[in-house]
């Protein structure tokens, strides 16, 4: 079983472009991690209040609040996910429409120089006729 994006898919002619919609894919995938970890951890990053008593004195302060800062990563991360997503979707939809294409035509060139004697072809249906 393999665990990479459009692991069906195959091209012979844009390989390299199948190559980056699998990578785009899996930096789309890597960013929904992040951002389901920095929703996990916006809890924890909220401001915290600290006093310590240092013999008589008093000493008290209070920690910075970073879960805007992992509110706003976590949205940033999720829109990157989804656009990242898409635009690796469009790739390999063009690689397939390219596979498709090509074997529909190698097919029908195959038909035409008479290697598939006696069948019939969607275009010589369409026309009416038989094969030959």
């Amino acid at each position: 079983m393999k665990f990479y994006p459009y692991a069906n898919l195959k091209s012979d002619n844009l390989q390299p472009l199948l190559f980056a919609s699998r990578v785009i894919g899996l930096l789309s995938y890597l960013l929904f991690i992040a951002t389901v970890l920095l929703l996990i951890a916006i809890p924890f990053l909220g401001s915290e209040s600290v006093t310590r008593d240092l013999g008589g004195a008093t000493m008290s302060f209070s920690t910075p609040d970073n879960s805007g800062v992992a509110i706003i990563g976590s949205i940033w991360s999720l829109v990157s996910a989804i656009s990242l997503l898409a635009f690796s979707g469009l790739c390999a939809a063009l690689v397939f429409c390219e596979y498709t294409y090509t074997k529909s035509a190698t097919t029908y060139q195959k038909n035409q120089s008479g290697h598939c004697q006696g069948r019939v072809t969607p275009l010589s249906k369409a026309i009416g006729a038989k094969g030959r």
